[in-house]
């Protein structure tokens, strides 16, 4: 078997291993940016007992009732039976890796229009096929047909004050063209379900949205969503 690059092996350690429980159907039982505490995904687990931690670049594991521990590669060797490479393969072509960036501790700091580029490109990078699903899932329960061409991102972002991780779908704004993107406005998935205060975030400036139209009818509304309902509603005919 060949060696694997050692670069790949950094990647895959560095996949969000809170995300990819939850993923999986496992609910932290606590949760801070960096650390969470699980039910133990290996084992029948009455009290979580099962954490999961990044540490020194990488993301880490210990199971407190049988002191296994490891990294995420070792995870999914436990939890899919699956050889080493195997497991690499399945982490870097699924999930996304999250290195801890110290630019995102405070969602509500500002932003320079390079710092967001290179934030929204790094997302763009990051997507997976279960990032796309969840995204036409969000337009799908709105009874809204998915935006193509508005360079949506799936994120998850730490919310500043009691350390929850909350996923969001993410908006360039006012275009996703790097040379007018001024800022990400984020819609939590699961809005309906969270505190409002945690329902939107703002990374950098907002500003007008800017949505081509096939006719010269023009629509105003007070966000992206009201427009997407609008163009689909009235077929782009009517100005408002």
């Amino acid at each position: 078997m060949p060696k694997l690059d050692p670069a790949l092996l950094t990647r895959a350690r560095q996949v969000d291993l809170i995300a990819y429980l939850h993923t999986h159907g496992h609910q932290p039982a606590y949760a801070r940016r960096s650390k969470a505490l699980f039910h133990s995904p290996l084992r029948e687990d009455r009290h979580p007992s099962f954490s999961v931690f990044y540490k020194d670049g990488a993301w880490k594991w210990i199971d407190y009732g049988t002191g296994e521990h490891g990294d995420g590669i070792d995870l999914v060797i436990h939890l899919r039976g699956l050889d080493f490479q195997t497991a690499v393969n399945a982490l870097l072509g699924q999930w996304q890796e999250t290195p801890i960036d110290p630019a995102l501790e405070n969602p509500r700091r500002s932003y320079s229009r390079r710092e967001i580029r290179r934030l929204h490109h790094g997302y763009q990078t990051a997507m997976t096929a279960e990032h796309h699903f969840c995204l036409q899932q969000y337009f799908l329960e709105r009874e809204i047909a998915f935006p193509e061409g508005l360079g949506l991102v799936y994120l998850t972002l730490h919310v500043h004050g009691d350390g929850t991780r909350v996923p969001y779908v993410g908006i360039p704004v006012p275009s996703p063209q790097p040379h007018l993107m001024t800022g990400i406005e984020c819609r939590a998935v699961e809005d309906q379900t969270i505190d409002k205060q945690y329902a939107r975030r703002t990374l950098g400036d907002k500003t007008l949205w800017i949505v081509r139209r096939p006719a010269s009818s023009i629509l105003v509304t007070e966000s992206i969503l009201d427009c997407l309902a609008g163009n689909q509603l009235l077929q782009n005919r009517t100005s408002l």
